[in-house]
C-alpha cells in the first residue's frame, strides 16, 4: 500500500531532521539548515495528514476511548522516562510534552475532535473550523500539553480525513508528474521571498509551536498552512510505491518513540570528533538509527514500553 511507503519515507525524514545539526560554522551549517528546514516543511504535516486519513469516525465511543487510552499510556511511559533522564520534575516540565512526544498527545486530541465534530458538521465546515482554530490559537500565549501544535497542525489532520472521504489521494496519484514539481517550485519561490523580505525563521514557523509575537504572525501562519499543504501533497505524489519500503510502514510508531534517544546523541559524536557534521554522515547515521529502531522494536520489552496498554477489539 502506498501509504505505508510514504510513512516509511516520512519517518526516515523525521530521523534525519532530528539528526541534522546546525552548530558547526561555515558551509556545513548552511547546508544542514537548508535540508532540515525543507524536511520540516512537509514531514509532520504529511504524517499528520495520513493520520487523519486513517481516522475512523464510525467507531463506537468505547472503542475511541480505548484507542485513545492506548496512545496516552505510551505517551505517559515515555514522558516519565524522558523526564527522569533529563532530571526535570517541575509542574511546567510535566505539563510540557518532551521532544517528539507532542504528536502522541495531539493525535488523541485530533481523533476525539474529528469524531465528535463529524456528527454535527460537514467535512468542509470542519476544514474551515480547523483553519480558524489554527490561525486563532497563536493569540493564546500558552503551550502546555501541546496546545499550540495541537491547534496549529489541526488543519492537516482534518485535510487527511477529507482526503479519505473524497478519495483525494487516489486522484492526486493520477495527476501529471510535472504538477508536483511545478508546485514545489512555486512553494520554494514563496519561501525565498518570505525569507528575503520578512524577519522570520522558516524552521520556527514550520514547527508550529510558537504563539504570535505580533499581529502579522497570523498572516505568516496562514502562509505556512498553504505552503505546507502544497509541499506535502506534492511530496506524496512524487513518492513511488515500493514493497521494500512499505514493509516498514507498520513500525513507524515504535521508530518515532525510540529514534530521539539516538538522534540527540549525534551532537556528542560530533563534539568528540568521532563523526563529521556533513550531510552524508547525517544521512548515514539516520539510516543506522532507522534500522536499529526496527531491530529493537522486535524485543518484547520494547513492545511493552511502546504499547503498555492494549485492548482486544
Amino acid at each position: 500500500m502506498k501509504l505505508d511507503t510514504v510513512k516509511t519515507v516520512l519517518i526516515f525524514c523525521v530521523i534525519l531532521g532530528h539528526t541534522l545539526q546546525d552548530r558547526e560554522p561555515g558551509m556545513l551549517n548552511s547546508v544542514n539548515m537548508i535540508v532540515k528546514t525543507s524536511i520540516f516543511s512537509f514531514h509532520m504535516p504529511l504524517f499528520i495528514l495520513i493520520s487523519g486519513y486513517f481516522c475512523n469516525t464510525e467507531y463506537s465511543k468505547e472503542k475511541l476511548f480505548k484507542k485513545s487510552l492506548e496512545i496516552l499510556a505510551a505517551f505517559a511511559v515515555f514522558q516519565v522516562i524522558r523526564l527522569a533522564l533529563n532530571g526535570e520534575y517541575s509542574i511546567e516540565d510535566i505539563l510540557t510534552p518532551e521532544y517528539t512526544l507532542w504528536y502522541l498527545l495531539c493525535l488523541v486530541y485530533w481523533r476525539i475532535a474529528v469524531y465528535f465534530l463529524s456528527k454535527y458538521l460537514s467535512v468542509g465546515a470542519m476544514m474551515l473550523l480547523s483553519v480558524m482554530v489554527s490561525l486563532g490559537s497563536g493569540y493564546i500565549q500558552i503551550d502546555y500539553l501541546g496546545f499550540q501544535r495541537a491547534c496549529s497542525f489541526f488543519p492537516f489532520f482534518v485535510l487527511g480525513y477529507y482526503c479519505r472521504t473524497h478519495d483525494t489521494l487516489r486522484k492526486i496519484d493520477k495527476t501529471a508528474i510535472s504538477l508536483p514539481f511545478l508546485s514545489l517550485l512555486v512553494a520554494l519561490v514563496i519561501c525565498l521571498l518570505a525569507k528575503l523580505f520578512l524577519p522570520i525563521d522558516l524552521l520556527d514557523i514550520f514547527m508550529g509551536k510558537y504563539p504570535y509575537s505580533n499581529n502579522t504572525d497570523i498572516v505568516i501562519r496562514g502562509g505556512w498552512l498553504l505552503v505546507s499543504v502544497v509541499v506535502s501533497l506534492s511530496i506524496y505524489r512524487l513518492i513511488a510505491d515500493r514493497k521494500s519500503l512499505a514493509k516498514y510502514g507498520g513500525c513507524t510508531l515504535v521508530i518515532y518513540l525510540l529514534h530521539s534517544f539516538f538522534t540527540q546523541n549525534f551532537e556528542w559524536f560530533v563534539n568528540h570528533h568521532i563523526l563529521y557534521n556533513d550531510l552524508i554522515t547525517n544521512f548515514a547515521y539516520s539510516l543506522v538509527v532507522f534500522f536499529l529502531c526496527v531491530f529493537l522494536g522486535r524485543y518484547k520489552v520494547v513492545k511493552i514500553l511502546t504499547k503498555p496498554v492494549s485492548f482486544k477489539y
